[in-house]
C-alpha cells in the first residue's frame, strides 16, 4: 500500500511539474502574463478555492476601480439574451401543448425580471418577424398545399422533401443508397376542443444506426465489456416529421378519402426506395412499418371497430 501511495504522489508531481512548464511555455502576451500572477498569487490552493476568490474579486466591484464587474454583467446579460433568442421561443411555443407558452408568457418575464430594461426577452414583434421567416424558410425548403376537402382543411407537406431533410438531419441519407433503412408510418388524432378534432400523420426514424438531429447522439451505443446495446432518444419528437394535417374529424373516410395518397407512397418507398432526382441520388428500398393506434388498425384494415 505504501508504494502504491509513494507512486501516486510521484505522478501528482510530475503532473504539477509538466503543467507548470506548459504555462512557462506559453505564448508571452498580457492574458499569459495575468494567468501567471494569479497563479503565483494564489499558489497551493484548490482550483476551485482560486476561482471562487478570482469571482469573489470581480463581484466586489474593487477590481480594475469596477470594470471587471460591469463586464461580467455584460457577459450574464448577453448570456441570458442568447438562451432566450427569438428562434428558441418560436420553437418552445410549437413543441409545447396547445396554450402553455403565448405571447403573455414572454410580456411577463419582461415585466418580472427585465426591471431595468436591458433587453433580456425580444418583444413581441420580434418573435412574430421570426415566426414568419421560418414559416416562408419551410415553404421554400419543404413546401406544402392546402386543400379544401370534404373533411375539412387538409395540409400536405412535400412528402419526398421533407423525408430526404429528416434522413440528412439524421445522418442516414449516405446510408439509406446503400442500404434499407427502418422508418414508421404514423397517425395520430386529437381533440383541439369540444366537437373539434385533428388527425395527422408522419414519418419516423426508427433506424438504430442514426444519431439525433440536434444533439448527434446515437440512436444506439454498445457496452462490449456487458455485451449490452443501450438506445438512446429514440422516443423523441426530433426524429419524427408531420406529412398531412388534416382539421377535420376522426373517422374511416379521413384514411380512404385524404391519408390513402400518403400510405401509397410509404408503400411505393417499400417497394422501390426512391429514384435520383433533382433532390438527390436515388434511395434503397426502406423497411417500412406503421406504427398505428388500434383504431387506426381498424380504419386501414377495414376490420373490427364494434369496441
Amino acid at each position: 500500500m505504501r508504494n502504491i501511495i509513494n507512486e501516486l504522489k510521484k505522478k501528482r508531481n510530475l503532473a504539477r511539474y509538466y503543467n507548470q512548464e506548459s504555462i512557462k511555455s506559453m505564448p508571452c502576451d498580457d492574458v499569459t502574463k495575468l494567468i501567471r500572477v494569479i497563479e503565483g498569487a494564489l499558489k497551493g490552493r484548490h482550483n476551485n478555492t482560486k476561482a471562487k476568490l478570482l469571482m469573489e474579486a470581480i463581484a466586489s466591484g474593487k477590481l480594475f476601480n469596477g470594470a471587471a464587474t460591469n463586464l461580467q454583467q455584460e457577459k450574464f446579460k448577453e448570456y441570458v439574451r442568447q438562451l432566450f433568442r427569438p428562434w428558441k421561443l418560436v420553437k418552445a411555443a410549437d413543441v409545447s401543448a396547445v396554450g402553455a407558452f403565448k405571447s403573455s408568457t414572454i410580456n411577463a418575464l419582461r415585466s418580472v425580471i427585465d426591471e431595468k430594461k436591458d433587453d433580456l426577452f425580444p418583444s413581441d414583434s420580434t418573435v412574430s418577424r421570426v415566426r414568419r421567416l421560418l414559416d416562408n424558410y419551410g415553404s421554400e425548403k419543404v413546401g406544402w398545399e392546402r386543400r379544401m376537402t370534404r373533411h375539412g382543411e387538409v395540409f400536405y407537406v412535400n412528402f419526398e422533401k421533407a423525408f430526404r431533410l429528416l434522413l440528412k438531419a439524421c445522418e442516414l441519407d449516405e446510408v439509406a443508397t446503400r442500404s434499407s433503412v427502418k422508418v414508421a408510418l404514423t397517425v395520430d388524432g386529437a381533440d383541439l376542443f369540444r366537437g373539434r378534432t385533428h388527425v395527422s400523420t408522419g414519418i419516423k426514424i426508427t433506424d438504430e444506426r442514426g444519431v439525433h438531429p440536434v444533439t448527434k447522439q446515437p440512436f444506439s451505443m454498445v457496452n462490449e465489456d456487458l455485451d449490452e446495446t443501450y438506445f438512446l432518444k429514440v422516443q423523441s419528437s426530433e426524429v419524427c416529421c408531420v406529412m398531412i394535417i388534416a382539421d377535420a374529424v376522426d373517422s374511416k373516410e379521413i384514411y380512404t378519402d385524404v391519408f390513402k395518397e400518403y400510405y401509397d407512397w410509404g408503400e411505393s418507398i417499400r417497394l422501390h426506395g426512391l429514384p435520383a432526382s433533382e433532390l438527390g441520388p436515388a434511395l434503397r428500398p426502406f423497411s417500412v412499418v406503421f406504427s398505428n393506434d388500434l383504431k387506426g388498425t381498424w380504419y386501414l384494415t377495414g376490420k373490427g371497430g364494434g369496441c
